[in-house]
């Protein structure tokens, strides 16, 4: 991919680059270290043959990590010129690099809740010893990553290369859960599609309203703003999106919600009581 990024002019491969570290942020402050975390324990419970447990496990891990992702998503996508404004507008890197890492970045995250569960499905094949599976949707999303690479490049530019990265992303978690649903009967599929569905509807509304922020605080949000406006208008902006998906996982009921309230709320007694 960076060698068809550089052929898309100066400075390129900078934005590539750029937009490429924003999105792995959440996936490895939340996806990776969740896996991390539940991989000792979805081998305990396959190796004692508890198999509900461990589908009980590896099923609300995805949820969670869906359910955070694709607002993380869509916020970034709403909000994704003054994040990068923001964090690297200074210097060399001028109002057309902002433009295009933005828009770079913005596709890169479609591709997010895909990337943070692969972290969470891989782990779930490694607990049963089973290495090929995710080996093979990985080498598959490779091959697709390349053609559809070199396919999106010439009509969208640098952002296609993004866009391919990210369809390659949901095409390697779908074939570990299409997988997963073969090898364990009573993998917990349609579940996680309802999280998805539930959470892209709160994640498009969170979107509109960030965006409509962002559009009311456009003094605060424009290009070569002072940076301490932009975080303002950007918090401000985030923190309506926040709200409003919350008020729609309460409208739908999404259980995840009330799991991240509980996991929040524990941490705070932890720390008070240390």
């Amino acid at each position: 991919m960076t060698a068809l990024a550089s052929s898309q002019g100066e400075g390129a491969i900078s934005s590539y680059t750029i937009a490429f570290a924003l999105l792995t942020i959440p996936v490895g402050v939340i996806g990776v270290p969740l896996g991390v975390v539940i991989f000792p324990s979805i081998s305990r419970e396959h190796a004692l043959g508890a198999t509900a447990a461990y589908v009980g496990m590896v099923t609300r891990s995805v949820r969670l990590l869906i359910f955070v992702m694709v607002p993380i998503a869509a916020l970034g996508i709403a909000l994704r010129s003054p994040v990068v404004e923001l964090l690297f507008g200074y210097g060399k890197f001028d109002a057309a690099s902002i433009e295009r890492t933005a828009a770079t970045f913005a596709l890169f995250l479609l591709g997010l809740p895909a990337h943070a569960s692969i972290a969470i499905l891989a782990r779930a094949f490694y607990a049963r010893q089973d290495t090929r599976t995710p080996v093979a949707a990985a080498v598959l999303a490779v091959a697709v990553n390349t053609a559809l690479g070199i396919t999106f490049v010439g009509p969208l530019g640098l952002p296609g290369l993004a866009l391919a990265i990210a369809s390659a992303a949901w095409i390697e978690a779908g074939v570990l859960l299409v997988a997963l649903g073969r090898r364990v009967p009573t993998f917990e599929l349609p579940a996680i599609g309802r999280v998805l569905a539930e959470s892209a509807v709160g994640a498009a509304a969170a979107a509109f309203v960030a965006a409509l922020t962002a559009s009311a605080l456009g003094l605060l949000l424009e290009p070569g703003a002072p940076k301490a406006s932009i975080l303002a208008g950007t918090t401000m902006a985030t923190l309506a999106g926040g709200a409003t998906y919350v008020a729609v996982a309460i409208a739908l009921r999404i259980p995840e919600l009330p799991s991240i309230v509980g996991l929040v709320t524990d941490q705070i007694r932890r720390r008070r009581g240390s």
